[in-house]
């Protein structure tokens, strides 16, 4: 549960700044913002959500970005 309200988190500041946030920095943001092991819980939650396609929070984060 945890993971998931982080990255609900991220997503809804990432997407608030996609307008001055380029797709290339997302990946980036993501690295200096977690420690590796929450990435990893954070990976794993998004890739055993059913609702969606992606397999790993950055590439749910870009999505989120690109619109």
């Amino acid at each position: 549960m945890l993971p998931l309200l982080l990255f609900n988190v991220i997503s809804s500041l990432v997407v608030d700044k996609a307008t001055d946030l380029a797709t290339e920095h997302v990946e980036s943001m993501i690295d200096d913002l977690l420690p590796k092991e929450a990435q990893k819980e954070l990976d794993k939650a998004i890739k055993e959500d059913p609702a969606h396609q992606f397999t790993n929070a950055k590439e749910a984060l870009m999505a989120a970005v690109e619109g």
